[in-house]
């Protein structure tokens, strides 16, 4: 009930801003709109450009998305209610341990089985790195419109700017590019636990 009325109320707030909606040309503000829900497009500028000082990328647009992924042990389990001779019901719960990516950390002292599945801690996260303001034509555009504005887009690493990375990566892990992300550990194509991949 709750979320079919918080549907229904959005559905029509949609449709009651839709019909108070007033398209008008990014070229200009007029005060007579001053209070309306407004619609206008165009182009965003700015004079800031979007970077993550870790590993000295940058690129033009609203906001740039490092997305952190770190080798390690990862537990499954699994339980199972088994019936014995007689009628009786028996819970049965099983682990087991894997190696794989993931971009939060597997807190290996919570498993199980922690020996022998030890993970270091997470020290590389991902990060939102965004301009504070921007321009769209004549209108300003802060923090909570930038914060709607969406269509991210991988970007892709040139490979010359490798020795850039690695001066400005602050580890001590070897750096290289796996395909168009940036790899952390020796040897990509057979990591290890706690070697990285960033996109």
């Amino acid at each position: 009930w709750w979320n079919e009325g918080r549907a229904v109320q959005t559905a029509r707030s949609l449709t009651e801003g839709a019909g108070l909606v007033v398209s008008v040309p990014a070229d200009k503000v007029d005060a007579v709109n001053e209070g309306k829900l407004i619609h206008t497009s165009g182009p965003v500028t700015t004079d800031t450009v979007p970077t993550d000082p870790d590993f000295a990328i940058s690129a033009p647009g609203v906001r740039l998305v490092r997305s952190t992924e770190m080798y390690q042990w990862i537990e499954e389990k699994k339980t199972e209610t088994k019936k014995n001779v007689g009628g009786s019901e028996e819970t049965v719960t099983t682990y087991s341990y894997s190696k794989g990516w993931s971009d939060e950390p597997e807190e290996s002292s919570n498993f199980y089985q922690p020996q022998g599945h030890e993970n270091p801690p997470m020290e590389i996260r991902g990060k939102h790195v965004q301009i504070p303001e921007g321009k769209l034509s004549a209108f300003t555009l802060d923090t909570p419109v930038i914060d709607l504005i969406g269509g991210e887009k991988a970007l892709p690493i040139d490979p010359a700017k490798l020795p850039e990375i690695d001066a400005a990566y602050p580890g001590t892990k070897r750096v290289s590019l796996a395909g168009d992300r940036i790899f952390l550990g020796f040897n990509p194509t057979s990591p290890v636990i706690g070697d990285y991949r960033i996109s």
